[in-house]
């Protein structure tokens, strides 16, 4: 009796001493369980992630457990993964509990969890509990967290790494001598950042500096160097395998209107260009316009997070100010020179960012801390900081809201397209050679040669259009060299040779995630269009009942 009482005791105790992060871990599995059952039943009871690049990662890490082929297909190496870590970590776990699709969402949700314990830690001790409370709502909504633990991808893990990396950096920064294991232990993040996702780059470029300007020279090396490492490697071991130096969803993929960068590190490592001043100009035009001002959720972060620095307390160099300096550094060059968009998930670790590093910079200068002088004044700062949040709370709002509403609509867009081309291709194409241009479920749930026309799985797809030289004559020849059989493909994004034949199209309505909404089948080989007519008459019952069913076939 006397030891239940202790343990009812206890867990009184630190729920009412941890009661922010205990709460929002609750708010958060509430709304991931929503979502969930909302999929469940849009989907019949099946669960499918919110897009197709999810199974991309899956299928790899399934072929190098079961055939030790690092690709999407069992057949040849491919570099089609631009985050070789959570790759690594499916491929990990697939070889311990097996190829299970769900192990990417309780990846996901490990990591999401971890990310909100990190900032809890971090700012507990700085903050009253109900702003800390408020800074995990908003870390939870905002980025948006939960849409992207149904993404099936690595940005949940990006996140965490950026925080954790941040976190550190800051802390060794604002020390005179800090501890050898703080300053190891950066490193290994810095390392592990950069292999979830390239645009961990820009961070520990930020942060190279600001030890360079610390004059900790050597030590601003390594740092770049830790970052640079798994990219380099992974490199070295494509280029080895006869592809590119960099991933093809990389290279292919480029940004949202600034293709300087990609354009140069074409240059570098694609085409083989010397590193010339003819090139290094070409860098110059991206150091003038940001793209900032087009993304209100990034530009309401930034703000705040420019005044914290400007009324900032004692040294630059505390941990606070480091912070919001790197966030600022960070996202202007993400802004700047890499993709936003998708589905929320490009730039989701910068608005986590934000969040963090505007919340530890306003740990200093709060209308209850003391040191502001009269009550006017903290009036007067009190008012700017509601209107600040509701400034940045608008856009980000808005952007929450779209995203839990999109999500099961999302999961269904993908259900009804790329899962039904999978169990159509399984059923009847199982071992063939088939032309597509989403790899990643049909991938994922069959065994067969693929040819990606959209160049990710594909090194001859990517090639020619690196070269800006892909139209009908190049497509015809990448499916013919493979002995194609059939293509299952977007008309909207190829020029389609016209000795295909067009068998039929599969349209879905509301779509909000794929990359159209009408799917066409094309017998490549003209002796093959009476087995597709007849294979898409006998799938035809199984399709859910709206999708829209049209072509010869019927």
């Amino acid at each position: 009796m006397g030891f239940l009482t202790g343990t009812v005791a206890s867990v009184r105790f630190y729920s009412k001493r941890h009661w922010p992060i205990l709460l929002a871990l609750g708010i958060f599995a509430g709304t991931t369980a929503i979502l969930w059952y909302s999929c469940l039943e849009k989907n019949g009871g099946q669960f499918v992630y919110t897009l197709d690049d999810p199974y991309i990662h899956m299928a790899i890490a399934k072929n190098v457990v079961r055939h030790g082929v690092w690709g999407v297909t069992p057949y040849h190496f491919s570099s089609s993964s631009s985050s070789p870590l959570w790759t690594l970590s499916l491929v990990l776990f697939y070889g311990l509990f097996g190829v299970h699709e769900i192990t990417s969402f309780i990846l996901n949700l490990i990591f999401a969890g971890l990310a909100l314990g990190l900032v809890y830690v971090l700012l507990r001790e700085r903050l009253p509990g109900w702003v800390v409370f408020l800074a995990i709502l908003a870390m939870i909504f905002f980025p948006p967290l939960v849409p992207l633990v149904f993404s099936g991808m690595e940005h949940t893990a990006h996140l965490f790494l950026t925080l954790l990396t941040i976190a550190l950096a800051a802390k060794t920064l604002s020390e005179k001598a800090p501890s050898p294991a703080m300053q190891r232990g950066l490193l290994v993040s810095a390392f592990l950042v950069t292999a979830a996702r390239y645009e961990g780059l820009f961070l520990i470029l930020v942060l190279s500096v600001l030890f360079a300007c610390r004059r900790r020279w050597l030590f601003a090396l390594a740092l770049a160097g830790a970052g640079v490492l798994p990219l380099a490697a992974y490199g070295v071991w494509s280029a080895a395998n006869g592809w590119y130096f960099l991933p093809n969803p990389v290279i292919l993929k480029g940004t949202n209107g600034n293709q300087v960068v990609l354009d140069f590190l074409k240059d570098l490592f694609v085409r083989g260009h010397p590193l010339t001043w003819q090139v290094i100009k070409r860098l110059a035009p991206a150091l003038v316009v940001s793209r900032i001002n087009a993304h209100p959720h990034i530009l309401f972060l930034v703000i705040p997070s420019l005044l914290v620095l400007v009324y900032r307390r004692g040294s630059f160099w505390n941990p606070a100010n480091v912070t919001n300096a790197a966030f600022i550094g960070t996202v202007f060059l993400h802004m700047q020179f890499a993709s936003t968009g998708w589905f929320y998930r490009y730039e989701a670790y910068g608005v986590a960012f934000g969040i963090y590093a505007v919340a530890a910079g306003l740990a200093d200068c709060l209308p209850w801390r003391d040191g502001w002088g009269g009550w006017g004044d903290r009036l007067f700062r009190a008012g700017a900081l509601l209107l600040l949040a509701i400034l940045v709370g608008s856009p980000l709002r808005v952007r929450a809201v779209k995203s839990l509403k999109d999500t099961p609509v999302a999961s269904h867009n993908i259900f009804e397209q790329q899962y039904q081309m999978a169990f159509f291709l399984r059923q009847f194409y199982q071992g063939q050679v088939v032309a597509a241009n989403d790899i990643g479920a049909i991938d994922y749930l069959v065994d067969f040669d693929l040819v990606d026309l959209a160049g990710l799985g594909t090194r001859e797809s990517a090639a020619f259009k690196l070269k800006q030289a892909y139209g009908a004559y190049q497509i015809a020849a990448v499916a013919d060299q493979y002995g194609t059989q059939i293509a299952l493909v977007y008309d909207s994004w190829f020029q389609i040779p016209s000795s295909w034949i067009k068998v039929g199209e599969w349209q879905i309505t509301d779509n909000v995630v794929c990359g159209d909404s009408t799917v066409s089948f094309y017998a490549v080989d003209p002796a093959a269009a009476p087995g597709l007519i007849d294979a898409l008459q006998a799938f035809a019952s199984r399709l859910p009942g709206d999708v829209i069913q049209e072509g010869i076939y019927r």
